[in-house]
């Protein structure tokens, strides 16, 4: 993961009423990372790259498929996956990008799973986020998020490494597209100073579809692993880098009883990265779970998408995530 220089701290969020204090209350951390003027997605997506694929000990040349995805608009243009591949040294991979908000970089995992399974050609695929809005930015602590610019990069190979991937499943509510705002809330500048219009505010209704979403995905991601939910060899279930209010409102007793006690929220670490808190989480998880024993990760965006991802530390030599 590459995070920037600058920084947005909370306090500077509750002095100008961008937040109450007893909404910044639900917040574990107290400064999201900020790219400078010097940084953008492009610098810093490419050192992302660099880093996976030197600590996964992959050569660029033998990525065959490259996934990028972010969440919001800005100058870069619309070469920008073809771009990092080519800067990267990938330069025969796949390049393709994956707009589906801050589930992104969920479902580019499982495309570039898929595609290693239907494609023999290809040992390698490599999957990207990176988003970085910069300091004139104003939106960040908004909607329970607190979002943090970054860049994330991992390595999904055929052969093993610290985790391997059991099972992967995804669910959609489209449904909800209709209860959203119309404009853009992921733009750089123009809509910053905006007040909170009431529609951004999730309702009831709209909770209660995707806890229904995050739901299934979590028992068809255990049933296709092969493991029970309540498998006593599961220790981990780690969620979106997002505030407590918002994991609460679509996790808590939404889980099996079995799980519940094991979820874990490292937003603490890094606020939330847009699109990518599960590579973040994967990196976490090749340093802490031990050979032998499962872990679930979450993930959830206003793309409409819940997906799970059940990951098994083994005993092998290497990492495939940076």
């Amino acid at each position: 993961m590459v995070t920037p220089l600058g920084g947005d701290p909370l306090s500077r969020a509750i002095d100008t009423n961008v937040l109450s204090a007893a909404e910044a209350a639900h917040f574990s951390f107290d400064t999201l990372p900020v790219a400078t003027a010097e940084e953008n997605t492009e610098t810093m997506a490419i050192t992302a790259v660099r880093r996976a694929l030197a600590v996964a000990g992959v050569a660029p040349e033998d990525v065959g498929l490259l996934v990028h995805s972010w969440v919001a608009d800005t100058e870069v243009d619309w070469r920008i996956t073809a771009r990092i591949a080519r800067l990267a040294g990938s330069r025969r991979a796949v390049a393709t990008g994956v707009r589906q908000l801050c589930n992104g970089g969920a479902l580019g995992l499982q495309f570039a799973a898929a595609y290693l399974l239907t494609e023999p050609r290809v040992e390698h695929s490599l999957v990207l986020t990176a988003d970085a809005l910069g300091e004139s930015w104003s939106r960040r602590w908004r909607h329970g998020l607190g979002l943090g610019d970054s860049a994330t990069a991992l390595v999904l190979s055929k052969r093993p490494g610290k985790l391997t991937v059991q099972s992967i499943v995804s669910g959609g509510r489209p449904d909800h597209e209709a209860t959203f705002r119309a404009d853009n809330p992921f733009q750089r500048e123009g809509l910053g100073d905006h007040p909170l219009p009431a529609e951004d505010i999730p309702s009831e209704q709209v909770v209660f579809r995707m806890r229904s979403c995050l739901r299934g995905t979590v028992r068809d991601a255990c049933a296709d692993a092969g493991l029970d939910v309540g498998d006593p060899r599961i220790d981990l279930v780690l969620v979106n880098r997002v505030s407590s209010a918002l994991v609460k409102m679509l996790a808590e007793g939404n889980l099996p009883s079995g799980l519940a006690g094991k979820v874990q929220n490292l937003a603490e670490h890094s606020g939330h990265l847009f699109a990518g808190d599960l590579a973040a989480n994967l990196a976490h998880l090749a340093d802490v779970l031990t050979p032998g024993r499962f872990a679930l990760v979450l993930n959830f965006g206003a793309g409409f998408n819940a997906t799970c991802v059940v990951v098994r530390a083994s005993d092998v030599g290497g990492d495939v995530v940076g």
